[in-house]
């Protein structure tokens, strides 16, 4: 079964517009962008121009004066990714990105963080609905993330002269554990392309294949001896398909039997990939439970605060590890009348476990 990849490459930077316009120039449907954005008015709001960058050509967004000027609150972002016509598993990324913007701001500037003073506008609905969207009509089962490069120097902004990389672009990165590249030089990457990056990112090591299609999306700064633009490459690939997951662990020697019997299905509930537990020996020699909860990388923060919350300890161990994956697909047959699933991949077939008990 034939599988595609989307790797991202901002090792010279990235902008909420420019990670749309590379898509679009990869060959992203611009009528699934503008139907995702319809239901927000956005859906006319921009236009695919053309540019040159060092002398490499590139896409580059063109968007109505009035978005950039129309200001929106935290709310509002969110309740824009809700309104916006995606599948609900895409939705949640978009409103992965918000929240990772609103959890920056409130950081960096206190308790007047959700006034969002540099990032706070109609574009960046545009750019995370859009983004999003075009990225859910690749039909992609991975999106890998390179480093991302950000300046080094100081800057204009809202309150005044900040320091560069821009504090709201680093709280983002230490909070999904982005790779950054440090260069002299004005800020290269936006909060809110860090933030969509965070929340997009399968894997930060991305696995090999045939390259189907190359897009570049362009900034608005065309800088002399580098290419001022974010690469986006889509690859195709027969064999089997990798990802990369967030691992959590507790260990737990205060437990009673009742309470941890219910603990791998709420976990489960919880959104988790997989859960177990493992019984062994801690300090002093008093047994106890390794707790073991594998989750989605945009998953893992909202997963380690339900795990302190749930089992009341107060430390939760994680780490970012690589899988592979193999195509699943189900199929039904009749035995004895009844139907009966069968999940098939290339490593073999077997029944499900609940339609097999139906049965007997």
């Amino acid at each position: 079964m034939t599988m595609r990849r989307l790797l991202i490459n901002p090792a010279l930077g990235a902008a909420g517009d420019m990670l749309l316009a590379a898509l679009l120039d990869l060959g992203a449907p611009e009528a699934s962008v503008r139907r995702a954005l319809a239901p927000l008015g956005l859906a006319g709001a921009f236009r695919r121009g053309r540019a040159s960058r060092a002398g490499l050509q590139a896409s580059v967004l063109e968007v109505d004066g009035w978005v950039a000027t129309t200001r929106v609150g935290g709310q509002e972002l969110l309740e824009a990714c809700d309104r916006a016509a995606l599948e609900p598993r895409w939705r949640e990324r978009a409103r992965r990105a918000v929240e990772l913007l609103l959890a920056a701001e409130r950081e960096v500037h206190g308790e007047h963080g959700h006034e969002l003073d540099e990032v706070g506008s109609m574009d960046t609905v545009l750019d995370v609905v859009g983004t999003v969207a075009a990225i859910a009509s690749l039909d992609v089962v991975e999106v890998a993330v390179g480093p991302v490069a950000v300046g080094l120097g100081s800057a204009p902004m809202a309150h005044g002269v900040y320091p560069i990389p821009a504090p709201v672009t680093t709280a983002i990165a230490s909070r999904v554990g982005i790779r950054v590249v440090v260069a002299e030089g004005p800020e290269a990457t936006t909060p809110t392309a860090m933030a969509l990056l965070g929340a997009l990112a399968d894997a930060q090591e991305p696995s090999g294949g045939t390259v189907e299609a190359v897009g570049y999306g362009a900034g608005r700064r065309d800088d002399r001896g580098r290419a001022n633009v974010v690469q986006v490459v889509l690859l195709e690939d027969s064999a089997a398909s990798g990802d990369e997951v967030a691992v959590l662990e507790v260990w737990l020697d205060d437990i009673s039997g009742e309470d941890l019997g219910r603990l791998v299905d709420e976990a489960l509930e919880a959104g988790a990939l997989d859960a177990w537990v493992v019984a062994g020996y801690g300090k002093k020699g008093r047994p106890g439970f390794a707790v073991t909860v594998m989750s989605r990388i945009d998953e893992r923060e909202r997963l380690v605060d339900w795990l302190h919350t749930r089992t009341g300890s107060p430390g939760v161990r994680y780490r970012r590890q690589r899988r592979s994956v193999r195509a699943v697909r189900f199929e039904e047959v009749d035995v004895a009348g009844l139907r009966c699933r069968i999940k098939v991949s290339d490593v073999g077939a077997k029944c499900e476990d609940d339609d097999a008990q139906r049965l007997a």
